[in-house]
């Protein structure tokens, strides 16, 4: 072995190196031994404190946790140094790496098993809860925090004056707990208050038991997305016995194995194929079906599309369902949809999984109790997944939860082998710090919530609805406009009844020039669409697709609308 021999080898020219070899070298007789010596000389070159009383101690495990605090690149420079000096061999670089991933596993795991834990409400009570407990809660949250490292970054950023209390949460939480850390294991002082938010908003989507379920912390929707396309691509392959993460796509393909494929309808979100594409599907993977004139998923199109999928071979590993599209805000009956699909399939033996794209109008449609068609609350367990995002109920922190009907299912996207069993608590940990950085923004929202309770959550959303139907009145009677979707949540799509091509898009830039109404209308080119061929065409820029959009928030109010209406009689090209 390398290290046993270090006589024998030419003495480093750098100083660093030299130091670590002249003072930590000596014989090897054993893998412990070796161990010892590799990371006596990464210690060395990493500067550690401490190193050398750690190597006088003889106890290879003294060095793992100054070393857990070096960065990846840290180490990982530390061992190419090594490595191009001689010092020691690439089998013995990759041994004491493997042990050291080993033993943060373990480290992370007993520190989840050891956090002290803090009671916090786990469902939203009608009125709320007074501020001064909301208060308690932080400071008690702050108060178990055992990791005050200042590392990551904080993504969640509170607009100036809209909210007191939820800023000030984020800010506490930023500049004082630190929940976005690099190592895995220094996460837990916010477990608590995660996995009560989570068991909160698997609430709000009627899961049966959230105790059962799973609450991933992420950004953004997109990335919610893209880890719910991973983590059933995962699933699929695992079932066939073979670790997608193991061979890659490439050595998947070669396998007799059924290509996955994605189905999903014509107004699924934009950032479809980019996610996709992250996770090794290609285009041509994507089967999307059309919808009808009332811009629901056309059954007929559902089962042709996937009829189309089995007769080019595949198999679907995801089906994608819409509540609430950013272009109609149209929310379709998932339940009846996964009839339709699942009818095609169950001769195959198989049932796809259920995704459901709900992030921007998850909680209007709860609120109105529009939701039983596609959340967790019926004995459908096929939806195995809802992405929501909370950013869009008066919270402007970057903000999105991947909510799972099972938390069994991250057992294919995380290595538990020091897990003897599926726990919930390593799991979902560990998914927190693989998948996300968005801890005091998830805080911030549940106390938030907490605060507000469900009566002040819904009379907020009924407001939103009034305002939305408000409009929606007006546009239906005036002969100017056509009502592209008649309105299910706080998006509103019309487009102006004229031959010029440009009309919407410059409507939309003169009614943005003046912002004292503080309601923004969007121009859209796919408010239109229903089916594939439409799609292609509007991406292209074909203008007969386009239309305004309107996506009202809480803080417009029956004046901002009425001021709007007025424009819209008077102020029209």
């Amino acid at each position: 072995m390398g290290l046993g021999n270090e006589t024998h080898r030419a003495a480093p020219t750098d100083g660093r190196a030299e130091s670590a070899s002249s003072e930590f070298a000596r014989p090897v007789q054993s893998d412990e031994a070796l161990l010892y010596n590799v990371l006596a000389f990464t210690a060395a070159v990493c500067r550690i404190p401490g190193a050398r009383q750690s190597v006088e101690a003889s106890d290879p495990k003294a060095l793992y946790t100054p070393l857990l605090d070096c960065s990846p690149p840290e180490l990982s420079s530390a061992f190419s140094e090594l490595l191009s000096r001689g010092v020691i061999t690439k089998a013995e670089a990759a041994f004491a790496q493997s042990e050291l991933r080993r033993f943060r596993q373990e480290t992370f795991f007993d520190a989840v098993r050891a956090t002290p834990t803090l009671e916090y409400p786990r469902n939203i009570s009608p009125q709320g809860l007074p501020e001064t407990q909301i208060w308690r809660m932080l400071e008690l949250l702050i108060a178990s925090n055992r990791c005050q490292v200042t590392s990551g970054e904080a993504f969640a950023r509170p607009v100036t004056g809209t909210h007191a209390l939820p800023a000030e949460v984020v800010r506490q939480l930023s500049t004082r707990l630190k929940p976005n850390l690099p190592l895995t294991f220094a996460y837990n002082g916010v477990w608590d208050a995660v996995e009560a938010a989570g068991d909160c908003f698997l609430g709000l989507a009627n899961h049966p038991s959230p105790a059962e379920g799973g609450a991933v912390v992420l950004k953004s929707a997109t990335q919610s997305l893209q880890q719910a396309l991973h983590l059933y691509r995962s699933a699929y392959f695992a079932k066939h016995g073979v670790s997608i993460d193991t061979v890659g796509i490439a050595g998947a393909a070669t396998l007799d194995i059924p290509r996955p494929a994605i189905l999903a309808p014509v107004n699924s979100t934009i950032v479809l194929s980019k996610a996709a594409a992250l996770v090794g599907y290609g285009k041509d993977d994507i089967f999307l079906y059309e919808l009808d004139e009332h811009y629901q998923a056309d059954e007929g199109a559902v089962r042709e599309t996937v009829e189309r999928i089995h007769r080019s071979g595949r198999r679907i590993v995801t089906h994608l369902a819409v509540a609430g599209d950013a272009e109609r805000g149209i929310a379709h009956d998932v339940q009846r949809l996964d009839q339709v699909v699942s009818e095609k399939c169950v001769y195959l033996g198989y049932r796809p999984p259920v995704v459901v794209d709900a992030a921007a109008q998850w909680l209007n449609f709860f609120m109105s109790e529009q939701s039983s068609a596609w959340d967790f609350r019926s004995d459908n367990d096929n939806i195995r997944a809802i992405i929501v995002d909370p950013q869009k109920i008066e919270l402007p922190y970057d903000l999105s939860l991947l909510l799972l009907r099972d938390y069994r299912d991250l057992s294919v996207l995380v290595d538990h082998e020091q897990c003897p069993q599926p726990d919930k608590r390593f799991l979902l940990a560990q998914a927190n710090n693989i998948l996300s950085r968005g801890g005091e923004a998830v805080v911030a929202a549940y106390f938030y919530m907490l605060n507000q309770g469900l009566e002040g959550l819904r009379e907020s959303r009924l407001q939103i609805l009034a305002h939305s139907r408000m409009l929606a009145d007006f546009i239906r009677h005036d002969p100017r406009y056509s009502l592209i979707t008649e309105p299910q949540g706080s998006v509103i799509a019309w487009r102006l009844n004229s031959p010029d091509p440009l009309a919407n898009w410059r409507f939309a830039q003169r009614m943005n020039a003046q912002r004292e109404d503080k309601l923004l209308l969007s121009y859209n080119l796919q408010c239109r669409v229903r089916t594939a061929e439409e799609l292609g065409r509007a991406l292209r820029g074909d203008r007969s697709f386009d239309g305004i959009v309107a996506h009202f928030m809480e803080h417009n109010s029956a004046r901002n609308v009425e001021y709007l209406i007025d424009r819209l009689k008077n102020d029209i090209a």
